[in-house]
């Protein structure tokens, strides 16, 4: 919990936390614009969704423990009650934990059609983690394979300070591309009203599974030969075809 509160409080121009201030801060202005655009209740979706990032922090924190609890079976580790203080946070925890607080409160603050608040809930999501990816590339954190190229981050991996992929930035440049299409999406096709969250989680859910291969951070932890993230991600898959199913 304490590296959960310090990547919060800490503040610097290029740090982790200052990236994911930058994302907040560009989510809430693009969901005004988007609003105003597609004639929706701005003042209705905003402070939903304001509430909604206490789902999201503590399912990134949850997760967090989750993936430590992970690695330290793993790696034969003893588990003990620190992993609730010393755990980091998960993206997809928050991811979750956003969405199913969105989905609880979205009906007490809009109460007529949802179908386009919840597109743009689910569309502004990989502008933040564009935002946040590139904070974990200054902090040096969610690293790819050792690697000495060029966007090389440096990073400290089980006592030894090397040099690595940028698999983040790769990450980042994703979800502004999958952004621009939800975005695109949002305004041309009328038939995926209501439709384009599940398309975000289909579309990330593949691509996350993709590139964990190519992560050399083992701390985020793992069993066999999947990581924690990649366990989540086919989990989303199987929930999604299940109620793909269940609705067709």
């Amino acid at each position: 919990m304490d590296n959960f509160f310090k990547a919060i409080t800490e503040f610097k121009p290029l740090s982790y936390s200052a990236f994911a201030i930058y994302g907040i801060i560009a989510v809430y202005i693009v969901t005004i614009i988007l609003c105003v655009k597609k004639k929706q209740e701005w003042m209705r979706l905003i402070p939903c969704m304001i509430f909604s990032f206490i789902g999201l922090a503590l399912g990134a924190w949850l997760f967090g423990v989750l993936s430590l609890a992970m690695y330290n079976v793993q790696n034969g580790i003893p588990l003990d009650w620190n992993i609730f203080s010393s755990a980091g946070i998960v993206f997809y925890g928050g991811l979750l934990g956003y969405l199913l607080t969105n989905a609880l409160l979205l009906p007490r603050f809009i109460r007529d059609d949802r179908s386009i608040a919840n597109d743009i809930i689910g569309t502004t999501i990989p502008l933040f983690h564009s935002f946040a990816r590139v904070g974990c590339f200054f902090a040096g954190c969610c690293h790819g394979f050792p690697y000495s190229g060029a966007l090389c981050v440096t990073a400290t991996h089980k006592g030894i300070t090397g040099t690595y992929f940028p698999i983040m930035l790769v990450e980042s440049a994703f979800n502004l591309l999958l952004f621009a299409v939800l975005l695109i999406l949002l305004f041309k096709s009328v038939k995926l009203q209501g439709k384009l969250t599940r398309i975000y989680l289909w579309s990330y859910s593949i691509f996350r599974f993709i590139i964990e291969f190519f992560r050399g951070d083992e701390i985020r932890g793992g069993l066999w030969l999947l990581s924690f993230s990649q366990y989540i991600s086919l989990g989303i898959i199987v929930y999604l075809v299940i109620t793909l199913i269940i609705i067709e």
